[in-house]
């Protein structure tokens, strides 16, 4: 969001102009000892139940990465972030722990899921068009698919160059192996350059594939419509990064939402919420892993951590044992 014209403030430097927003403010805050960090959230009434716990917590974790659950129990529009009565440090920091192992419960299905399309995707894609077929024009569009892309390069000179920069650096001990054995073809088998590129890359390939045939192809392996695919792997590429980098999950509204939920079944919530999220990881794992005890182990997590957590700020009725999520 751009500042109001009115609000700026422009200066001339030698290096061109600088524009100000005179309605911002200089950031004063100072570094806080870990002792200090403790008794400014005493004195903003969260009750500190264990002193050397607390301590050796904001020591390895930090205070900052602690606040984004803090505000969940402040009271809301306190300037001074007053929490609400009977606030323990104990009980953020099981909320803390469950979101850690919250993170590693989704990344253990997204796996499946990524390493399913990434399988499918070089099966088909070899079988019809050769070992080579992601250095081929003729697989993909002639125009970039993606809201990201403002550089007007087509996929295929987009994946050429991502694929040259793996061959040339040979970071994986397999690609060194096939350059170190052959001189022909000029690239490695579909099946070990598909390893090498991450979750976006892999799903950016399947979005700019040419043909709905193609993607029909593909999407067996799941059991629905490529179109449905395509609106799920967004949200689920996004939540993967999340997991990654160690970010929040248990109250995050989601930036992308699938657009075409009803494919997956009916269930009422909120399309960002983390209820929608654990619906579709739920489905598109049952169809890849049908024994998969997935949603049955997020049951005994919740459970695990019923005492602590206020589920409906994930999406979940707050009678969440009775949410038809767990009767699907």
């Amino acid at each position: 969001m751009y500042p109001n014209p009115s609000r700026l403030l422009t200066m001339r430097t030698k290096t061109g102009y600088l524009f100000m927003d005179m309605q911002k403010s200089k950031f004063t805050k100072k570094a806080l000892s870990t002792d200090e960090q403790i008794e400014l959230l005493a004195k903003r009434g969260l009750i500190i139940t264990d002193r050397e716990n607390t301590f050796r917590y904001l020591s390895t974790v930090s205070y900052y990465r602690l606040s984004a659950y803090f505000k969940p129990f402040q009271i809301y529009g306190d300037k001074d972030h007053h929490f609400k009565p009977n606030i323990t440090f104990d009980r953020i920091w099981q909320i803390y722990v469950f979101d850690r192992e919250l993170r590693l419960h989704i990344s253990d299905a997204l796996e499946r899921i990524e390493i399913a399309l990434r399988s499918a995707l070089s099966d088909v894609m070899s079988i019809k068009y050769g070992n080579l077929w992601y250095v081929s024009k003729k697989p993909f569009c002639e125009r970039w698919i993606s809201h990201k892309n403002k550089k007007g390069i087509t996929p295929y000179k987009y994946f050429t160059n991502e694929i040259d920069e793996i061959c040339r650096d040979k970071k994986e001990e397999f690609i060194a192996h096939y350059f170190d054995k052959y001189n022909d073809p000029q690239y490695p088998p579909s099946w070990m350059l598909m390893e090498c590129l991450s979750f976006g890359k892999i799903t950016s390939l399947f979005r700019n594939l040419a043909t709905l045939q193609d993607k029909k192809l593909i999407c067996n392996i799941f059991g629905y419509h490529p179109r449905v695919i395509e609106s799920a792997l967004e949200p689920l590429r996004y939540t993967r990064n999340l997991c990654a980098h160690h970010s929040r999950i248990w109250n995050r509204w989601f930036l992308y939402a699938p657009k075409h939920l009803n494919a997956f079944g009916n269930l009422s919530s909120p399309s960002n919420s983390f209820h929608m999220q654990a619906f579709i990881i739920h489905k598109l794992n049952e169809s890849i892993s049908p024994h998969s005890e997935w949603k049955e182990r997020l049951y005994q997590l919740f459970e695990k951590f019923s005492d602590y957590i206020p589920f409906n700020l994930m999406g979940f009725i707050q009678d969440w044992k009775n949410d038809p999520f767990w009767k699907i």
